[in-house]
C-alpha cells in the first residue's frame, strides 16, 4: 500500500494528529480542581522565590525540585485557577505521547508502528493518576526527559559532541529533579543502543558514560550518606517481601492485558506468567526483533522498581505501560507480515484487521477515560467546595497561634 504523498513529505503529521485527538478527549478534564496532595506540593513551594533553595528541600523524602518548580509556576501564572493546573498536566503528557511518536518513528521508520504504539498509550486509564491529578505529575515529568535523553542517544554515533553532551547531562538532570525512578534511565538508554541501535556495547558505554557518573553520584548522596547518617531513605517506603512481589508482578501482566477480573494469585496463574515471560522472551530473541525485546525489558525494568512498594498507584503503570505496547506492537508488526507473506493474504485485509483492533481499543479507553474525568472532578469539586469555605474564615483565623488556643474560635 502506497502512503499518501503528505505522509511522506510530513511524516510527523500521524503525531500531530494524535496529540490533537487527546488534546480532544482529555478537554473535559479541564474541569478538575486541586486536591488532596496538590495542597502540600504548593504549600512547600511558595517559599521558593524569596529563598530559592527551599525547591532542593525534601519533601517527605523525596528530592524533587522540578515538581516544586511547576507547582511554583502554575501558581505564580495561574494563582488558584485549577483548570490551568490541569491543563499543565495535562500538556506534560500530550508533549510525552509526540516525543514518544518521534522516538518511535526514527527508530522503525514505520508511520503504523509509531502511531499504534503512541495512540493506545496516549489514551490509556491504567495511569489516570498521571493525567488527571497535579501530583501525579513527577512520572511524566520524568518521562519528558527522559524521551529526550533517548532522542539525543538515538542521533548519536559513538561518543557525544560537546553540544549534545551538554543537552544529554542537562536533560538528564532534570530527570534527576523530577522522580527518583530516573536511575532506570542510564540502563535504559544503554540497552536502547545495544538492542535497538546495535551499537557495541564499548561504543554504548562511551555515549552513557556521564549518565552512569551521574548515577553513582545520586547513589552516593540520596542511598549511601542516609545509610551512613542513619536517617530516613527514599525508599523507606517499600518492603522487601519476594511473595508480595512477585503476585504484584503477576497482577500487573493480568492487568495490561486486560485479565485484571481474572486474576486471583492462584498458583497457575503464576507458574502461566512464569512461562509467558520466558517465552516470549525467547521467542523475540530467535526472531530478532529488536524493538520488541527493548519494549519488553523496558517494561521489566520499570515495573520492577515499584513492585516493592506496598500499594499500587495508578501512576505506577505510566512507564511500563509503554515498554508493553512498544513489545506488542513490534511483536504482531513482524509476525502478522510474515504471516500475511507466507499466506498471500491481501494487505488491504491484515490491515482492516488492525485498524478494527485500534480504533476499538482507543474507543473503549477513550470512553473509560470519561468516567475516569468525572470521578475526579466530583473528588475535585469537594475539595473545591472545602477552600471556597476557608477563604469565607481565613481573616479570622490567628495564623501565629493553634486554634484551639483561644476559644473564640472553636466551632
Amino acid at each position: 500500500m502506497k502512503k499518501p504523498k503528505i505522509i511522506k513529505k510530513l511524516p510527523y503529521l500521524p503525531g500531530v494528529l494524535i496529540v490533537v485527538f487527546i488534546g480532544i478527549i482529555y478537554s473535559p478534564a479541564l474541569n478538575i480542581y486541586l486536591m488532596g496532595d496538590d495542597f502540600e506540593w504548593l504549600n512547600v513551594s511558595y517559599a521558593a522565590w524569596k529563598t530559592p533553595l527551599a525547591l532542593f528541600e525534601s519533601i517527605n523524602n523525596f528530592f524533587r525540585p522540578l515538581v516544586k518548580l511547576s507547582y511554583l509556576l502554575n501558581y505564580t501564572i495561574f494563582r488558584t485557577q485549577g483548570s490551568l493546573y490541569s491543563a499543565t498536566t495535562i500538556g506534560i503528557h500530550i508533549v510525552n505521547v509526540f516525543l514518544l511518536y518521534m522516538l518511535l518513528f526514527k527508530v522503525s521508520r514505520k508511520i503504523s508502528i509509531a502511531g499504534v504504539i503512541t495512540i493506545i498509550f496516549g489514551t490509556s486509564t491504567l495511569y489516570g493518576e498521571v493525567t488527571l491529578w497535579a501530583a501525579g505529575r513527577p512520572d511524566s515529568l520524568l518521562l519528558l526527559f527522559m524521551l529526550g535523553v533517548l532522542i539525543i542517544a538515538d542521533n548519536s554515533e559513538g561518543a557525544l559532541k560537546k553540544k549534545r553532551q551538554i543537552a544529554f547531562i542537562l536533560l538528564t538532570v532534570g530527570a534527576i529533579g523530577s522522580k527518583e525512578t530516573w536511575v532506570l534511565l542510564p540502563f535504559l538508554v544503554l540497552s536502547f543502543l545495544c538492542v535497538v541501535k546495535k551499537t557495541s556495547f564499548k561504543t554504548a558505554l562511551k555515549t552513557t558514560w556521564s549518565l552512569f557518573l551521574l548515577l553513582a553520584l545520586y547513589l552516593a548522596v540520596f542511598i549511601g550518606w542516609p545509610l551512613l547518617s542513619n536517617t530516613t531513605l527514599p525508599t523507606a517506603y517499600a518492603s522487601a517481601d519476594i511473595r508480595s512481589t512477585f503476585l504484584k508482578f503477576c497482577e500487573l501482566l493480568f492487568t495490561y492485558i486486560g485479565l485484571s477480573k481474572f486474576y486471583a494469585g492462584e498458583v497457575w496463574q503464576l507458574l502461566l506468567s512464569i512461562i509467558a515471560v520466558i517465552g516470549f522472551g525467547y521467542w523475540l530473541i530467535r526472531r530478532k526483533n529488536r524493538l520488541a525485546l527493548w519494549g519488553m525489558f523496558w517494561m521489566l525494568l520499570t515495573i520492577s522498581i515499584s513492585l516493592p512498594v506496598r500499594y499500587a498507584p495508578s501512576r505506577y503503570n505510566y512507564l511500563p505501560l509503554i515498554g508493553f505496547w512498544m513489545m506488542i506492537v513490534a511483536f504482531l508488526d513482524k509476525e502478522i507480515e510474515e504471516i500475511r507473506a507466507r499466506f498471500k493474504i491481501q494487505i488491504y485485509f491484515a490491515s482492516l484487521l488492525i485498524i478494527s483492533f485500534v480504533v476499538l481499543q482507543v474507543s473503549y479507553q477513550s470512553i473509560m477515560l470519561q468516567n475516569e474525568i468525572s470521578d475526579y472532578t466530583y473528588h475535585g469539586n469537594s475539595h473545591k467546595t472545602v477552600v471556597a469555605l476557608y477563604n469565607q474564615i481565613k481573616s479570622q483565623i490567628p495564623l501565629d497561634n493553634p486554634i484551639l488556643s483561644n476559644s473564640k474560635y472553636i466551632f
